[in-house]
């Protein structure tokens, strides 16, 4: 997860949420998601000492994140709480990288102008019989902020399938 990713690199950050946890009746349909039940969409902000550095639209399948409302998501990380509460571990995903401009309110959650050029992140990450159920996008300040990712091989057991 982001936020883990970040606490282990050292860097503190702070999140707050944009647009609390609200259920949707359909996700957009970039995120893939399929669901009779709607999705479950949240908007938060991670801010470091030197300003805003992310701003991440996330929706969760209901059917594989039940009663995800119950949990309080202000500065928690998601995938801690995947782990530990639904006891899930992902198993692949997809990522896409492009670089764009924010429209101006939400470039504003970010202290830059709708012009100021963003790194823009798609990620689908897949489950053990739940392909796609997390999809994120993110908008990154790479101003403040540089963003890496270490990628590993893939088991041989996963290789052959």
């Amino acid at each position: 997860g982001t936020l883990e990713a970040f606490r282990r690199s050292g860097v503190e950050v702070k999140t707050k949420l944009v647009t609390p946890l609200t259920r949707r009746s359909a996700p957009p349909a970039a995120t893939g998601l399929r669901s009779e039940q709607g999705v479950y969409y949240l908007a938060r902000l991670s801010v470091m000492k030197d300003g805003p550095v992310l701003l991440e639209d996330l929706y969760l399948s209901p059917s594989v994140f039940p009663r995800l409302e119950r949990f309080n998501l202000s500065g928690r990380s998601l995938s801690e709480l995947v782990q530990d509460h639904y006891h899930l571990e992902p198993v692949g995903g997809r990522q896409a990288f492009r670089v764009g401009a924010l429209a101006a309110e939400r470039a504003r959650l970010l202290g830059v102008t709708a012009r100021t050029p963003l790194l823009f992140v798609e990620r689908s990450v897949d489950f053990a019989g739940a392909p796609g159920a997390l999809f994120a996008q993110m908008a990154c300040r790479t101003d403040l902020c540089a963003f890496s990712q270490t990628l590993s091989p893939q088991p041989a057991e996963a290789q052959n399938a």
